[in-house]
């Protein structure tokens, strides 16, 4: 334990003050990234986030501070350098890495201790760890390998746990946006959020009822609601047993068909089309959704979505989520006369 006026405790301040300037640093700044790989300040944040010792017994919130900034440098440095050839193994106690010339290329081994800590984190007191932790863990889940890992540590868990029991919305977008990558072309993690998919398709069907085109939106409770149904369309896709749920519970249906409508805004509208386009892949879901709501309104939608005339390479992934939908719905004869 350190006390007042110890010298050991002015560099807990020391360190939280230089972690939180190197957050600040990195984000968007290649330049700034090597010069933090050259002097091996990965390492030096790889064992803060690794620790599990607080740096100040009097003080744990600092010692979560900065384990905090720590993990913003680290997202911030993967993002600009990428994740594809980091790798968490057993048997190891502290992260290696070595890098190629220029730092294009970063290989990383990082032992299962860090991986745990890192989820620990998303049970923190303060909402800048907790958002911190959501944002690597999205950065790392961005690997199709660290996603199985962080899932059998329980990172799913963790994140929804952040992204439900908050009221921050930046806090919970950015829990929903790790979560939906965590998810992303993996059966175990789409089978572990199945548990969660009731809650989230309420949060989507409120979502439904509040969110506009107005200009004066808050942007974070439009990207918690667009994360939140693109976390409903990456867990129904190619999963049946997900599929089933979003198609039996009440309303959830409707509320998709809506999303997906011409006045929602893009960043909505994709992912309820990539949801509505998985769950009529199947007879059986082409069904439901096609009597969804009111009459033909699922029809509708899909046909304006199908012949959107806006520019651009979002309206046309929307123009080609429609149409793919559209022949789905049409394998159904009872549908032909709506379309």
């Amino acid at each position: 334990m350190f006390l007042p006026g110890d010298s050991r405790a002015s560099n807990s301040d020391i360190i939280e003050a230089a972690a939180c300037a190197l957050a600040n640093l990195l984000p968007l700044h290649s330049p700034n990234v090597e010069k933090l790989i050259e002097v091996g300040g990965l390492e030096v944040l790889f064992q803060i986030l690794s620790s599990s010792h607080s740096i100040d017994l009097l003080d744990a919130d600092q010692a979560t501070l900065i384990q905090a900034n720590a993990a913003n440098a680290l997202a911030n440095t993967f993002a600009l350098v990428g994740t594809n050839h980091i790798e968490i193994v057993h048997g190891v106690e502290n992260a290696t890495l070595s890098a190629s010339p220029h730092h294009t290329c970063l290989h990383v081994l990082l032992p299962r201790s860090f991986a745990r800590r890192l989820v620990m984190l998303c049970a923190a007191p303060l909402s800048t760890a907790r958002r911190a932790a959501s944002l690597l863990l999205g950065n790392l889940a961005c690997n199709s390998h660290l996603r199985n890992e962080l899932g059998h540590l329980g990172a799913v868990e963790a994140l929804w746990s952040v992204s439900s029991e908050h009221q921050n919305s930046a806090e919970r977008a950015t829990a929903l946006w790790a979560l939906s990558n965590l998810v992303w072309c993996n059966s175990a993690n789409q089978d572990r959020c199945g548990q969660f998919l009731l809650g989230l398709l309420t949060n989507c069907a409120i979502s439904c009822r509040t969110i506009s085109t107005r200009l004066g939106q808050n942007a974070c409770s439009l990207l918690e609601c667009a994360f939140a149904v693109c976390l409903v369309a990456n867990a129904v896709y190619f999963h049946d047993s997900n599929r089933i749920l979003v198609e039996t519970a009440t309303g959830a249906l409707k509320n998709l068909v809506s999303l997906s409508g011409a006045d929602k805004p893009l960043a909505v509208r994709e992912p309820a089309l990539r949801c509505l386009s998985s769950l009529t892949a199947t007879d059986r879901g082409a069904k439901r959704v096609a009597f969804a709501g009111d009459k033909a309104s699922a029809c509708a939608s899909l046909v304006n979505a199908a012949g959107d005339s806006s520019l651009g390479s979002e309206s046309a992934r929307i123009r080609r989520l429609g149409a793919a939908a559209l022949v789905n719905m049409c394998s159904l004869v009872d549908s032909h006369e709506d379309v």
